[in-house]
């Protein structure tokens, strides 16, 4: 059964200028917890889910027999639940266009549209902030929101990843080198060859659990989701800002938040790193252990960067990194 347990949503669409997957990481007890929880508060208000869009609307017959007082109350009921229940959020941003436009159709069947590329961020994120995994059985779930049109893609990606990077057992070999005579076939060729470095670090490996997709009603985590996308894609994109930093942080502060923006620069220099590996022969994520940092100055000072799935990550630990390098603007609410 697996420990942990992501649970991701996106906001935007694959020809808009701006578009995040995101979500929550936390202990599958955890979020049995937190879907008891959310759905008591959803009863008392008698709403049948939550969905930010929804809310921000005054149009919405979701919402339309609530007062302004009460709705706010089901908000912040809810962002405590999720802070309560969540170990760590995490994103991943890209704008689709400029994706499209540095990119080749070869770079994309073989890295994923935006959607894909963004989940690989997220999922990124998880593996190597949960570091209990590398030693012990545990083992982390990934689900997305149905409906989104590269869903099977970003599917067909994390299963290709796990089989790739499961742990192997290399109890026999030291460094690469058998402790014991190995089993040869017919002709003398070993039946278990003399692993490669790559094989070495999957001693440990990225274990990832059960992955699918879900529907918000169905998977009540998918609802914290929402919220987080809905936030960091209102900050980026300058609408309201002021007012989703202030959501945000009522789930908790500090409460960490791990970031991937793939800007401009950032994408030009992952095409040439993986350009390069190409060159030399290995695929760039054959080896999902392999690290590329960068340090990167920007509006907020000194960012480091890794790579994790062969992506490039930045690590924020307050809400005010959202707005993805952009000037933050400040706006009467």
């Amino acid at each position: 059964m697996d420990s942990y347990e992501a649970y991701l949503d996106e906001s935007g669409a694959h020809h808009s200028r701006f578009f995040v997957v995101g979500g929550y990481i936390a202990d599958i007890n955890a979020w049995a917890e937190l879907s008891v929880s959310w759905k008591a508060i959803l009863d008392e208000y008698k709403l049948p889910y939550f969905r930010m869009t929804d809310y921000k609307n005054s149009h919405s017959r979701l919402f339309h027999h609530l007062s302004r007082t009460n709705k706010e109350h089901v908000l912040d009921a809810l962002l405590k639940c999720i802070g309560t229940a969540a170990m760590f959020a995490v994103a991943a941003s890209v704008r689709p266009r400029e994706y499209n436009a540095l990119t080749t159709h070869e770079f994309r069947s073989y890295y994923g549209t935006s959607y894909a590329l963004c989940v690989s961020g997220c999922v990124g994120f998880a593996l190597t902030k949960l570091p209990e995994l590398t030693s012990s059985t545990k083992t982390v779930g990934i689900f997305l929101e149905e409906g989104h049109r590269n869903a099977l893609q970003a599917l067909e990606h994390l299963g290709e990843f796990k089989v790739r990077n499961a742990p192997i057992n290399l109890s026999d070999y030291e460094d690469g080198i058998p402790t014991k005579e190995l089993s040869v076939n017919e002709i003398g060729v070993p039946i278990d060859p003399i692993p490669t470095l790559p094989e070495l670090l999957r001693q440990v490996g990225y274990k990832i659990g059960a992955y699918g997709l879900g529907s918000k009603l169905a998977m009540v985590p998918l609802q914290a989701a929402d919220i987080l996308v809905h936030c960091v894609y209102s900050i980026a994109t300058l609408t309201e800002p002021q007012y989703y930093y202030d959501v945000l942080t009522k789930v908790g502060s500090p409460f960490p938040y791990y970031h991937m923006n793939l800007n401009k620069e950032m994408l030009q220099e992952f095409i040439k790193v993986s350009d390069v590996d190409k060159e030399i022969g290995r695929k760039y994520d054959d080896d999902a252990y392999r690290l590329v940092s960068w340090l990167e100055p920007s509006g907020y000072g000194q960012r480091s960067y890794h790579g994790v799935l062969g992506l490039p990550v930045q690590e924020s630990s307050d809400a005010a990194s959202w707005n993805c390098g952009r000037k933050r603007r400040t706006r009467s609410l």
